[in-house]
């Protein structure tokens, strides 16, 4: 309804740690599926790529939130070895929010868990990092995250 109206897939909008991000960006945030499939079709409708960046120079898999969207991007075309500013892979972004599920599919969808970013720092690392700022106060704290955030460090010790 809002391309009918004259709305633009180049659109960019957010500032922060929004980073001035596209439709497809906050589609695969959104996690809705059905809407990133939409928004695909839309953008090889109109001649663009779906390997649009922000500008911190993410990709749109780097903020997936379900694995259907993750499915979205490989089956689309989408590469997992796209990096943003930070040499950082979508695996890298992806552990650090702590979604299981997530992770998994993108290890199902042969990420490389062993790829280090130009910190030097593994996803497993990065993980870690992360949880050390979560102990340092950083964090949302809550023990539900805490459960999520084991399970994917122990699901990734797997590969190492």
């Amino acid at each position: 309804m809002l391309l009918a109206h004259g709305a633009s897939l180049k659109q960019r909008t957010g500032k922060g740690a929004l980073a001035l991000q596209g439709p497809l960006h906050h589609a695969f945030q959104s996690g809705n599926a059905d809407l990133v499939k939409w928004l695909i079709d839309e953008y090889r409708t109109a001649n663009l790529t779906i390997r649009e960046v922000d500008s911190e120079e993410r990709y749109p898999i780097h903020c997936a939130s379900t694995p259907e969207v993750v499915d979205c991007w490989v089956n689309a075309g989408g590469m997992l070895k796209v990096r943003d500013k930070q040499g950082n892979t979508p695996l890298h972004a992806l552990v650090t929010h702590a979604n299981i599920n997530v992770v998994k599919r993108l290890v199902e969808h042969e990420a490389n868990v062993k790829k280090k970013n130009k910190a030097g720092l593994l996803p497993i690392e990065q993980l870690c990092l992360d949880e050390k700022a979560w102990l340092s106060g950083t964090s949302d704290g809550s023990c539900e995250s805490d459960k999520v955030r084991l399970e994917v460090l122990q699901f990734l010790q797997g590969f190492m």
